[in-house]
C-alpha cells in the first residue's frame, strides 16, 4: 500500500544517530509495515537499512557540499517503490498508527492528492523503546508534558507515484524545497490536504551544525540556491482540504485559500520565494528547527 522512503544524514554525531534510529525504527512499528527505501552513502545509512530490512539505494546526485538533490531523490522513489502511494518522511519524525489510518483514507477518498500535516517538537536524548506494546501511549504523554507544536515545521508529503514532475534540484534539508512541494499541488489542480488534525507527527530537536552556513543555518548557499529555484513558495494554509476526527472538511475559506481568491491572492503566489525569503526566515525558523 504504502512507500516511505527517506534521506538520512550521516549516522556519525551520536545525537543525530539516536534521533533517526528512534525515527526510521518508528516506520517499522505501524501496522501494515510499509516498505521502507533509505537513500543516500552517507555514513551509517546502508547499516542503518539492513537492521531494519529496509531496501537501500547509495546513489544520488549531490551538489557540490554533497548534499542529496531533492528532484533524484523523488524520481528514485518513483523507480523503485513498490506500492502505489509513497511518503517522503524526514529522518527525524517519530510516526505513530494514526498515520497510517489517516493515509487509508486519503487514499479511499481522492487518486491524486498531496497530504501534509504539521508536526510537534520534543527532546529525545536516548533510544526509546519501539518494542514495548504501549509505545505510542507513552509517547504521546511525552509529547503531551514536553512538547511544542509547531504549525509551520512540515516535514512528510504523501502522494501518489509519478504525482511530481520536473522537481528543481533543490538542496534536501534546506529552506525553500518544502514550501515548493506544497504549492505544487495547487498548481497542478490536486487536492491539497492538511492532516494536522489527524495525525500526530512527532519531531526530536537537533541542531544544524551539518548545514554549510555563514553563522546561521538559514542563510547559507544552499539555502540561497533553493531560493533562486524555487518559483514561488507554499504553506498550510494553502490545503483545500482538511482531515478532522469526524473526516474530511472542505476549506471553504482560509488565507490565502482555494476560494480566496483576489488580486492579492493571485499576486502573492507569484511573487519569487527570494523576495520573501528574509521574513520568511525571521519570522519562522524559530519553529523550524
Amino acid at each position: 500500500m504504502l512507500t516511505i522512503f527517506a534521506c538520512p544524514k550521516s549516522f556519525g554525531d551520536p545525537h543525530i544517530a539516536t534521533i533517526q534510529r528512534n525515527a526510521i525504527t518508528s516506520w517499522t512499528a505501524l501496522c501494515p509495515t510499509p516498505e521502507i527505501i533509505l537513500i543516500g552513502s552517507d555514513n551509517g545509512v546502508a547499516e542503518a537499512a539492513h537492521d531494519i530490512n529496509a531496501r537501500h539505494i547509495s546513489e544520488v546526485k549531490t551538489n557540490e557540499y554533497g548534499t542529496p538533490l531533492v528532484n533524484d531523490i523523488f524520481r528514485i522513489a518513483d523507480e523503485v517503490a513498490s506500492h502505489p502511494v509513497l511518503a517522503y518522511v524526514n529522518s527525524d519524525m517519530i510516526l505513530m498508527s494514526d498515520f497510517i489510518d489517516t493515509v487509508n483514507q486519503v487514499i479511499s477518498n481522492w487518486s491524486t492528492f498531496l497530504a501534509v500535516g504539521s508536526r510537534w517538537n520534543i527532546n529525545l536524548t536516548n533510544l526509546f523503546a519501539f518494542h514495548e506494546p504501549d509505545w505510542e501511549k507513552r509517547l504521546t504523554a511525552l509529547v503531551a508534558s514536553q512538547g511544542t507544536f509547531s504549525y509551520w515545521g512540515v516535514d512528510y508529503f504523501v502522494f501518489p507515484k509519478n504525482f511530481y514532475k520536473s522537481v528543481p534540484p533543490f538542496a534536501i534539508g534546506r529552506i525553500g524545497f518544502d514550501g515548493w512541494l506544497i504549492r505544487y499541488a495547487r498548481r497542478v489542480n490536486a487536492p491539497l490536504i492538511d492532516v494536522t488534525k489527524t495525525v500526530k507527527a512527532v519531531h526530536q530537536n537537533h541542531d544544524h551544525s551539518h548545514v554549510v552556513s555563514q553563522g546561521d543555518w538559514t542563510e547559507g548557499p544552499e539555502t540561497k540556491v533553493n531560493e533562486r529555484l524555487s518559483e514561488m513558495v507554499g504553506f498550510l494554509n494553502y490545503a483545500t482540504y482538511e482531515s478532522t476526527p469526524q473526516g474530511f472538511r472542505r476549506i471553504r475559506f482560509r488565507i490565502m485559500g482555494y476560494r480566496a481568491r483576489s488580486w492579492l491572492h493571485r499576486w502573492f503566489l507569484r511573487v519569487p520565494l527570494s523576495l520573501i525569503s528574509s521574513t520568511y526566515r525571521v519570522l519562522f525558523k524559530s519553529l523550524i528547527n
